[in-house]
C-alpha cells in the first residue's frame, strides 16, 4: 500500500513553536470527545490572544499552515469538490491519555454521514519531550513520532489513525480540519 501521510520536519521555527506553545491553554475543561481519556481538548476561542511580537504573531504563523495545507492537498489529491478550511484546535495530551485509531467523518448540514464531505488532517507537533503518544497509522503500519516543529497531513476520511498512550510527560499539537464538500 503506498504511504498516505506526509511529515514535513522543520516546518516550524523555534520561535514560531514558541509563540503556539504560548496560546496552548491546558485544562481548558473542554473535552467533546470522551474517548480522549486524560486530556485537554482545547477550541480555538480557548487559545490566548495575547500581545506577541509583529514577525511571531501566532495569527500570522497559523496562516502559514493553512496556506501550506491547501497546497499540499490540492497538489497531490483529487477533491470532490471545494477545499475549505473547518476548524482549529489545540490538544493537550496528559499523561495516561490515548486516541484509539479511528477514520474522520463529519456530518453533512443535514447531520447525515453520506460521505460528501471528506476531512483533511493536518497535525502541528508542538513538542517532542515526552515519551508514548505516536501517532499510528494502523491501515499503513505506521508508527512515527514527528520532532517538535513537524506538520503531519493525511486524508483522515480515509487513513486509520491514532495516537498511543502518552507515558510520560505531555504532547501538544495543534489540530487543522480541512474539508473536501461535494457541491
Amino acid at each position: 500500500m503506498e504511504k498516505s501521510f506526509y511529515v514535513l520536519e522543520d516546518f516550524l521555527s523555534s520561535q514560531e513553536l514558541e509563540a503556539l506553545l504560548k496560546m496552548v491553554v491546558d485544562d481548558s475543561g473542554y473535552d467533546p470527545k470522551p474517548f480522549f481519556e486524560g486530556t485537554g481538548l482545547l477550541e480555538k476561542t480557548t487559545l490566548d490572544q495575547g500581545q506577541y511580537p509583529t514577525n511571531m504573531d501566532p495569527e500570522r504563523i497559523l496562516l502559514k499552515v493553512i496556506n501550506k495545507v491547501e497546497d499540499y492537498y490540492l497538489s497531490t489529491h483529487e477533491m470532490l469538490g471545494e477545499f475549505m478550511f473547518n476548524r482549529m484546535y489545540g490538544i493537550t495530551m496528559l499523561e495516561g491519555a490515548v486516541l484509539p485509531s479511528h477514520r474522520d467523518e463529519d456530518a453533512n448540514a443535514d447531520g447525515e454521514f453520506d460521505g460528501k464531505k471528506r476531512s483533511h488532517i493536518c497535525s502541528l507537533i508542538l513538542n517532542d519531550d515526552y515519551d508514548g503518544g505516536e501517532l499510528v497509522f494502523d491501515d499503513q503500519g505506521a508508527t512515527i513520532k514527528p520532532k517538535a516543529g513537524s506538520m503531519v497531513l493525511f486524508p483522515g476520511y480515509y487513513v486509520s489513525h491514532g495516537v498511543n498512550k502518552v507515558t510520560r510527560g505531555i504532547r501538544r499539537v495543534i489540530l487543522v480540519v480541512f474539508h473536501d464538500v461535494l457541491p
